[in-house]
Formats: structure tokens, C-alpha cells, sequence
């Protein structure tokens, strides 16, 4: 069924019964929903199985269910879990994951099949869900956030958890748990993501853990007045499944290390006094990029996001102060993290980015972000491919954009054919046009002084300086231009045939629509291009 649609401030059509996006400024006065009372007593919350914790949560039809990625492509709590809602024939669920993984896809389309699970409103999708939301084939509109637009939207009663189930890597038998201390292979560092879920899941917060201890659990990221059952299961996934893709460190390339200078040129064109800077470098960010700054004289204050073991030897060597920590990027990190309290803040997706209170974002003086597509009004897609196919997570790119003082966004002109700098992105993920200062390519940086841009003059100030530290500027027309000409060297990728119907909408940090995800009819055509 088509929807009727209404026009939001960035000129994106979204479906009527959602909330338009009005701009940069959150004019949104949230009503704050109260935490769930979970009762007075002080007793063993120990279920005998995944069954009997369901059965006891109260858990039904059309119900709203969410787990956490705290393991990434390691997790096994979501298989496990749903493989008993499946069992038990439930109907109608919705799922709101904080993200999906490739490790989940299979459950959940065999759940997706069975009329189990009819819409999904969380972080992220990949893979075959991405095509089968792309030509149609969920009953419900997809939804997509960033990690502190979910934690806010649950705050505030946009979405509505029933029953959450939180992986652990140790709990006490009344649920006090954490990911730092357990099996090698189970830990995973801060369970941030469940923070909200905890407070305000309406029926239950179930904790699966393979190691529950007889005494109190110490490393607290959830305690036992937010938890109503407690499973002892046979593992909780393997954290050597916590690097992948997105998160692997990077070498240093010689692009890699242009980009470097072009930071070490922003910071120093900053001109920061009394204080080291605080940046975010991206989660593949390693040992040899913070070498390289320091190399150049930029000390780092403060990271912020996720924590790998390189970064843990950035701080070991004393060339980053101290860490803000969301999750874990390898094993290594995960067993680490528990031993570097004095150096180590976590902090939950309230913390972040919220934007109903300070978030730790604004604290970024520099922070550098990616983009699958980029265009000449700096808007910024990280959701779908080219082809219109849901592919990735929007993570924490719109509340890093949203907060950091200077917004860098790093992309090449093409990918193999495929126009990465546009005219026009397939969906807006980031209103860049409000918060990205400098799109920077291989083959130069380019400014964004436009009206839309508060800091448009401060960024042409910037521009000058970064200049007498010989960054190379380009114009937009001009970086367009040759993102064409150099496509044009490539096969030409199949395009997407749009229909008419909705099967997904973007949402900003305050619950607006930001963009529409739209059918696609060629779905078959684009897979089996791909697959040559």
C-alpha cells in the first residue's frame, strides 16, 4: 500500500503518520517516560530456561522484543532466543535491536517468513534482509536510527520496548551483570546499548549469561532493580567475532596518511590553547595513525567511541589521555578495558548523543566520519547502497555530526564505477548540510560555506590557515565533475527502478523522519549484478 506523503525541511518526502524533520534545531519537548518499577524485593531471578523467562515476562502477540550487539558479529543470544519465540509460535512481533549482523540474518528471515517477526525498528539491517525489505517483502515499515536517536526515542515513548533480552558475559543470580569479567571468550566490554531498555522495557529485562557466580557480581552495567529474569545459557557468542568489517584497523595507506596530515593541518589551524584536542578518527583508527600524530606534535585529550587494542596502547604509551567508551572493537580490548578504570569512562547511548541533554559528542573538537555516498549539499548517506538496498548501520554518525565542533567527512570520488561524490545522495542518513564542515577526497578538501552551515564563516577562516599548511581545496563543481569522468572509466552499475511504496524511513536523533527508504523493483537484477 503507497502512503501519503508530506515534505520535511531537507525537501525529503516521508510518510504522513511520521513526524517530519524541521531542521537542525530539536524545537521537540520530550515527555520522559517514567523508569518501569520492577518491584521490591531482593530475590533469585534463576529461570530454568529461555522458555520459562518468556512465559514469566508475560510476553504476546504484536509485542516489541530488542537485544544489543554488545558481541557484534560474535553474538549467539539473538539465535538462541529467537529460535524459542519460534517454537512457542508467536505472531506479529516487532524487533528494535540496537543492531543486526550478519550472524542474525538467518533467524530472523526464517522468522520474517513465519509471520514471527512483521517489522523491524532498530539500528541497522545487511545482507538478504536488506533485499527483502528493498523489494517489499516486510508487512510493516522498516525503521532505522542512529545508537543515541533509539536510546532517545525510548526515553521519550517513541519506541516502546515490551520485553528486552541483554546478553552478559557474567551475572549474579538476582542480575546484577556486566560484558567485563567472565569467559575469555564471552566478554565484551560495557553493555551500553541496553541502558535504555533496561529502564523502560514495560514487561521485562532478561539477562543470558554463560557464567552466573554464586556471589554478588562486581563491574556493574546493569543492576538488579532494572532485571526480571535471569538464564544460564551454554555461551553468549565468541568475542573474536567483535572485529569485522567496519571496525578492522586500517594500515596506513598512503591516502591514509594524507588524511592524517589534512587532521594534524585542522587541529593545528584550530589553533586550540590550554587544553589537548578531543577527536574521533573512526572506528578503524590504529596504533600507527595516533604514532603519526603525535610524530606531528598533536597529542590526544580525550577518544571517544569505541575501543580497540590499539587505542589501549595509545593510552599505555601516553599519546591519548583517556578514553569515552561505548563498546569494544576486539577481543583484546574487551578483556583489557576491565583494568583501565583510571583511564576509562563508559558511557551508555543517553550519555552520547542524546539530544535532550549535554552529550558526550559536544565534547569532540574534530571528529572524521565516513560516508557511502556524499553530495553537494553535504548531506550524507550510510544507510543504503547506491542501488536503494538497506546495507549498513548509521551507528553514531548523526550524533558525532550533530556535537563535534569541526565535522570531516572522508570519502572517495568512486567506488568501482559507482559515484560516491553526487548530486544528490540515494537517502539522507546525516543532514550534513547543517553540521559537515569539509568533505575531504583524494584529490582535495572541499568547504561548506553555505547558508545552512552556522560556522560557514569560521570554516573559511579555517580554510585560509589549513591553506598555509598546504591542504589542497577543490571546488564542489570541480570534485563532481571528476567523480563522473573517473566512474566513467568502470562498467556502469545497475540502477535502481524506484516504486512508489515506502519500506523505510531514516529517523533523526529526535524521532523526525529524515528520509524515506523506497521500494525497489529490480531487486533480482541488482542481486544477481553482484553476484557476478
Amino acid at each position: 500500500m503507497t502512503a501519503n506523503l508530506i515534505k520535511n525541511a531537507i525537501g525529503r518526502y516521508i510518510p504522513e503518520s511520521y513526524r517530519p524533520f524541521k531542521g537542525p534545531d530539536i524545537d521537540y519537548v520530550p515527555k520522559f517516560i517514567p523508569e518501569v518499577f520492577r518491584g521490591t524485593r531482593t530475590e533469585s531471578k534463576v529461570r530454568g530456561s529461555i522458555r520459562d523467562a518468556i512465559e514469566r515476562t508475560g510476553l504476546v502477540d504484536g509485542d516489541t522484543i530488542s537485544f544489543h550487539h554488545g558481541l557484534r558479529n560474535g553474538d549467539a543470544v539473538l539465535e538462541q532466543v529467537m529460535r524459542v519465540i519460534i517454537d512457542m509460535n508467536f505472531r506479529n512481533l516487532v524487533l528494535a535491536p540496537t543492531s543486526l549482523f550478519p550472524c542474525h540474518i538467518p533467524i530472523i528471515m526464517e522468522a520474517i517468513e513465519k509471520g514471527v517477526v512483521v517489522q523491524i525498528r532498530g539500528g541497522s539491517v545487511r545482507g538478504d534482509l536488506g533485499y527483502l525489505i528493498a523489494s517489499g517483502g516486510m508487512k510493516h515499515i522498516f525503521e532505522t536510527r542512529s545508537h543515541s536517536g533509539r536510546a532517545a526515542d525510548i526515553e521519550t515513548g517513541q519506541l516502546e520496548i515490551d520485553v528486552a533480552f541483554c546478553a552478559a558475559s557474567s551475572s549474579d543470580r538476582f542480575g546484577n551483570c556486566n560484558g567485563w569479567r567472565g569467559l575469555p571468550n564471552s566478554v565484551f566490554g560495557f553493555a551500553s546499548f541496553m541502558v535504555p531498555d533496561a529502564k523502560f522495557s514495560r514487561k521485562g529485562f532478561v539477562v543470558l549469561t554463560d557464567d552466573l557466580i554464586s556471589g554478588i557480581s562486581p563491574y556493574l552495567s546493569i543492576g538488579m532493580q532494572q532485571v526480571t529474569d535471569v538464564v544460564e545459557v551454554p555461551t553468549i557468542g565468541d568475542n573474536h567475532g567483535l572485529s569485522s568489517g567496519e571496525t578492522a584497523t586500517q594500515n596506513i595507506t598512503p591516502e591514509r596518511l594524507k588524511t592524517l596530515s589534512n587532521i594534524v593541518s585542522v587541529v593545528k589551524a584550530m589553533e586550540i590553547k590550554d587544553r589537548l584536542p578531543c577527536v574521533q578518527l573512526g572506528s578503524g583508527t590504529g596504533l600507527a595513525a595516533i604514532n603519526h600524530l603525535a610524530k606531528e606534535g598533536i597529542s590526544i585529550d580525550m577518544m571517544i567511541g569505541g575501543v580497540t587494542e590499539d587505542l589501549i596502547a595509545a593510552v599505555n604509551a601516553g599519546l591519548v589521555k583517556q578514553l569515552y567508551n561505548g563498546q569494544c572493537f576486539d577481543r583484546v580490548a574487551a578483556i583489557t578495558m576491565r583494568s583501565m578504570w583510571h583511564v576509562n569512562t563508559p558511557m551508555d547511548m543517553l550519555q552520547y548523543g542524546s539530544p535532550y541533554r549535554a552529550p558526550v559528542t559536544g565534547l569532540l573538537d574534530v571528529a572524521l566520519l565516513g560516508a557511502i555516498e556524499v553530495d553537494r549539499n553535504f548531506d550524507v548517506n550510510v544507510t543504503t547502497f547506491s542501488n536503494g538496498i538497506p546495507s549498513k548501520a548509521i551507528g553514531g554518525h548523526t550524533e558525532v555530526a550533530h556535537g563535534a565542533s569541526v565535522v570531516i567527512v572522508q570519502a572517495p570520488l568512486n567506488r568501482r564505477g559507482n559515484i560516491i561524490l553526487r548530486d544528490s545522495v540515494t537517502t539522507v542518513s546525516t543532514p550534513g548540510r547543517y553540521f559537515v564542515d569539509f568533505i575531504m577526497t583524494p584529490d582535495g578538501m572541499i568547504i561548506n560555506d553555505q547558508k545552512t552551515n552556522a560556522k560557514a564563516a569560521r570554516n573559511i577562516e579555517l580554510k585560509k590557515k589549513m591553506q598555509g599548511y598546504g591542504v589542497k581545496f577543490v571546488s564542489m563543481d570541480e570534485a563532481v565533475s571528476l567523480a563522473k569522468s573517473k566512474a566513467s572509466e568502470f562498467p556502469k552499475p545497475l540502477k535502481p527502478v524506484f516504486g512508489d511504496r515506502v519500506v523505510g524511513v531514516v529517523k533523526y536523533l529526535d524521532g523526525t523522519a529524515l528520509d524515506s527508504i523506497r521500494e525497489v523493483k529490480n531487486v533480482e537484477e541488482i542481486r544477481a549484478q553482484k553476484g557476478k
